[in-house]
């Protein structure tokens, strides 16, 4: 707890409070963060300490835990409190029932009713026709007219029930297709992964089957790839670009939509189409928080330097906005898509700068071995070819890297450090045969890890392999 709500728990609750062992065991411990039993017992008790006491001494303990613990809640309860939110006015309702104020329960029940109504607020909907119903059949005579109201709105309920369970149960299944997603990923795409059983069937219609279809795609999408991902998700789009007037949360997830699209467009290598689902995208991020916004706009300098528009990549990213670049993907990671866009154009000393700027050793694990590929790289072109040989031979030495992106980092040093030793063979068809060979490999390892860093590391190794076979010696 902090000072202030400390302050606040002792004028609200120690200063008021019957129990005076209570209170001398407060005033104790709020002296004495470490407590000592013997002491603390005496304090409070005014009698020495036994073991036989030592469960009125946890007793006493247990009771100032539970004030705390209720205040914490309680104080958490009331920040969050608004007169007009739909639970204050429940429960405003609630008691205008308890206390028999019927005129105010009709009158208030009426106004939220027609709001649950309006925006599909299923689950206050059921706890609104359930208080009806209590009031009426506890509290007006039998009625023919009466009772047909009441069984239209507990078939509402009904409706609105299987609505809700709808909802939930789609959240949870699009939850679990999201982790079997990622174990696919994390496993090398060796984990078999498939939908959920489902457990239950709706026979006829219901409210928000519209929303349920657009959860459905999404779901669907988790489990597919390529050409078909991208129908599925611009299926999804479609209906969710319909729902977003009734459904205003709908827009945030707009962009994220289109940012999906384009990766796969990306993973296709149709880099130009993915741009154009990329700008689109970016028309609709005023709506995303700033670590959304990184995401959206990570992926598409990404793509922009794949296209090889590598001066469109660096007058973007410099012309932005700043209220997104606090993210570490983006202290980083941007910075390196940056850095490849430097290198292409033949910048080597922006890049470098931007490597050195942050402490290298202090990144994340595999992004500190990607700064030093990077690093490898600049050495190479400026020309400082020791360090550089260096550098990469360090790197495939060290065999503390063990993740996927780590050791794929690790075989592409290998090959630039092949590279640099090849370079060095004076015989010309030696040398051309030896690059050919690393050649071969770079293809293979670009087929199956195709990202951007995959994408810029094979492009800039085909051209030095091309160069230096070419050359008499490097």
């Amino acid at each position: 707890m902090t000072k202030s709500e400390l302050k606040l728990f002792e004028k609200k609750v120690i200063n008021s409070h019957k129990r005076l062992t209570l209170k001398k065991l407060y005033s104790y411990l709020k002296k004495q963060p470490q407590i000592d039993k013997e002491a603390a017992f005496l304090k409070v008790f005014n009698t020495p300490y036994t073991s036989k006491k030592d469960a009125i001494f946890r007793n006493e303990l247990r009771l100032l835990n539970r004030e705390l613990e209720l205040f914490i809640v309680e104080q958490a309860w009331k920040k969050g409190l608004s007169i007009n939110s739909d639970e204050t006015q429940l429960s405003l309702i609630k008691l205008y029932l308890e206390r028999k104020e019927f005129n105010l329960f009709e009158q208030t029940w009426k106004k939220l009713y027609k709001k649950s109504k309006e925006e599909g607020l299923f689950s206050l909907k059921v706890k609104l026709i359930e208080l009806f119903f209590s009031y009426k059949t506890t509290s007006s005579e039998i009625d023919m007219d009466v009772y047909c109201a009441i069984k239209l709105l507990l078939e509402e309920a009904m409706e609105a029930t299987v609505a809700q369970m709808q909802v939930d149960y789609k959240e949870l299944e699009l939850k679990h297709a999201y982790i079997q997603r990622n174990l696919y990923v994390l496993n090398g795409h060796k984990y078999d992964f498939h939908r959920a059983k489902t457990y239950y069937r709706v026979v006829n219609p219901v409210p928000n089957d519209d929303m349920i279809a657009l959860m459905e795609y999404n779901i669907q999408s988790y489990f597919l790839d390529g050409l078909e991902k991208i129908r599925v998700l611009q299926k999804a789009l479609k209906q969710a670009e319909l729902l977003e007037e009734q459904h205003p949360k709908l827009r945030a997830s707009i962009p994220m939509m289109k940012m999906t699209i384009g990766l796969e467009y990306f993973l296709l290598k149709e880099h130009s189409k993915a741009d154009v689902i990329y700008v689109s995208a970016l028309k609709n991020v005023a709506v995303l928080h700033p670590a959304q916004k990184s995401m959206v706009y990570f992926n598409y300098i990404s793509n922009l330097v794949c296209l090889g528009d590598y001066q469109r990549a660096i007058e973007w990213y410099e012309n932005s906005g700043e209220d997104w670049k606090d993210s570490p993907l983006v202290t980083y990671r941007v910075g390196w898509v940056l850095c490849w866009a430097y290198i292409m154009i033949g910048d080597y000393e922006k890049p470098m700068d931007i490597l050195l700027e942050h402490n290298i050793q202090q990144r994340p694990e595999n992004d500190f071995i990607y700064a030093r590929v990077l690093l490898t790289i600049l050495y190479y072109s400026r020309g400082e070819l020791e360090l550089a040989e260096r550098e990469a031979y360090n790197i495939i030495q060290n065999d503390r890297y063990k993740l996927a992106k780590e050791v794929a980092f690790i075989q592409y040093s290998k090959l630039i450090y092949q590279h640099l030793r090849a370079a060095y063979i004076a015989d010309k068809d030696k040398r051309r045969t030896k690059l050919q060979e690393i050649q071969k490999e770079l293809d293979k390892m670009y087929e199956t890890k195709l990202t951007y860093t995959s994408t810029m590391l094979h492009r800039w190794l085909t051209k030095q392999n091309e160069q230096v076979a070419a050359k008499k010696i490097i």
